[in-house]
């Protein structure tokens, strides 16, 4: 989650971060619940570092690129219920 909340802070928009803020505990509830899924893990660290390597290089429209292409897949890694707002006994809401 830090790596997302840096990014913001980095854009140079103060809104960015606040706007972060409410997501903070969806996102960590679909990572937390959808760890154990294969590669995940492996899979977001490699969407980070794609989206790093474009920040470091200036490429803005590369690291939006990057990024929508890591938010599309956490969206489909993430449990339903994570996403919709649903209440289970695993999670943190």
């Amino acid at each position: 989650m830090a790596f997302h909340v840096e990014l913001a802070r980095a854009s140079g928009n103060p809104l960015l971060p606040t706007l972060l803020e409410p997501l903070v505990e969806i996102i960590v509830t679909g990572m937390i619940e959808s760890h154990g899924r294969d590669g995940a893990v492996d899979d977001g660290i490699a969407m980070h570092a794609r989206v790093l390597a474009c920040v470091k290089a200036g490429d803005a429209d590369g690291a939006a690129n990057a990024m929508a292409e890591h938010l599309a897949q956490s969206q489909q890694l993430f449990p339903d219920h994570v996403l919709t707002g649903g209440v289970t006994a695993g999670s943190r809401r």
